[in-house]
Order: C-alpha cells, then structure tokens, then sequence
C-alpha cells in the first residue's frame, strides 16, 4: 500500500474531500455546509493549481506579498482569504485582493477597512477573530470585547461581518480543543439572538490537526494546509 505522502495531491484531495464529509454526516451536519479553504502559504500558484483544476476554489494565504503574487497568477474566479493579521498601513492592498479577511480583532482595523473599502468602493467581508482560549501568544479580541465592540463595528460602512474566527491551542488533549470551539459556537448563539438568527453565519475554526472535531462543533470554514500540501 502506498504511504499518503506518496499519493498524488489530487487524491489526497479527493480523501479529504471526503473525510469532511463523513465527519460532517456523523455529526449530523450536511456537508455542503462544511467548506475547505485550502491555506496554501509556502507554495506557489504551478504547485496548488491542480487542486484548482480539481474543483477546489477557496485559498488562503497569510501574507500579503506572497498572496498577491498568487493572485495575479490565479484565475479570477478563486475566492482568496486572508488569514494573516492585517497591518493597518496595508489594509487598502489587503482589501483590494482578498473575498474575505478572518483577522479583523478590533474596531480600528474594522475601521480602517471600513474607510479603505469606501475609497475602493468595495463591500469588505470580514470575520471576527476571537481569542476564546485566552492565550497570550494567540491573536484576536477577547469575548468580552468581542461582545463590547461588536455594535460598533457592525454600524461601519462598506463592511459585511460574515462570522467568526478562531484557533485551538495546539496540543493532543481533545477536550482543549473542544471547548474551545463550543465556546465559539456560544458566541455566535449570543450574537446571532441579539442580531437576528441570520447574522454571523460563518464560523472559521479548525486545521489540518483539529479539524474533525471543529465540524463536530460547527465549523464552516476549515483552514487546511498541512494535512493536504505536506503531508507525513
């Protein structure tokens, strides 16, 4: 039997095409609404493009000269993300060149991107990133700030706020990890009775490590790279 890493990258595609799909059944969710964004940092548009070719349309990158370089090589019709924090003095490029931007933890980038999106007369969709694990070395608003700060951002204009974001601390322990997304799901409950069951449809949680146990806890975009591109 081959070894994963000796199978083409097409096919481990289609495996973890489907892996999130059987994920998705056993915990009583309907695939379709369980969504890959393939983070495709370190690796160049010739090296990705077949996952192109293959269907695969969502990428994410995390910083903006390398994904820039992607995004004029790619086709027109890739959603691309952005991951990465976004600089304030870079937020005019970043606005101009990603679908969607996972990173927004405070109201002045919000604003920042609020004003950029007017000068490029653009709607920017935007996900909020929340630091529910509290570590100090993860980026993101806390909860109660989130709570705090959300009615303002969501007064800006030119700014669609499509979800939420966050990421597990990385360790084996799966209870860790669980709760850390259960508590982002929480939130969005929270967010969604106070703004209407439509708001903040998205929630981006889940990588190449945890990511069976984010669709368990309702994550809609899952943040894959490793898992796929360089596999052991």
């Amino acid at each position: 039997m081959k070894k994963y890493s000796e199978i083409s990258l097409v096919d481990r595609y289609h495996r973890l095409l489907n892996d999130i799909a059987v994920h998705a059944v056993n915990s009583g969710r309907n695939p379709v609404n369980v969504s890959l964004v393939v983070v495709s940092k370190g690796y160049s548009w010739t090296e990705i493009e077949p996952l192109y070719a293959a269907g695969q349309r969502h990428f994410a990158e995390n910083r903006l000269p390398e994904g820039g370089a992607k995004i004029f090589e790619a086709p027109q019709d890739v959603e691309w993300h952005f991951i990465g924090p976004i600089q304030k003095n870079k937020a005019r490029r970043t606005v101009e060149n990603f679908s969607l931007m996972h990173s927004v933890d405070s109201f002045e980038l919000a604003k920042k991107i609020s004003d950029c999106s007017l000068e490029s007369s653009t709607i920017s969709r935007i996900l909020f990133q929340v630091n529910v694990s509290g570590e100090i070395s993860k980026q993101g608003m806390g909860q109660n700030e989130c709570d705090d700060i959300c009615e303002r951002i969501l007064g800006l204009p030119f700014l669609s706020v499509e979800g939420l974001m966050t990421m597990a601390p990385f360790t084996d322990n799966e209870s860790t990890i669980r709760e850390c997304f259960k508590k982002l799901r929480l939130l969005q409950g929270t967010l969604q009775k106070r703004y209407g069951a439509s708001t903040f449809p998205h929630l981006s949680m889940g990588m190449s490590n945890d990511y069976p146990i984010a669709i368990s806890e309702g994550a809609t975009l899952l943040r894959i790279g490793s898992a796929l591109l360089s596999p052991n």
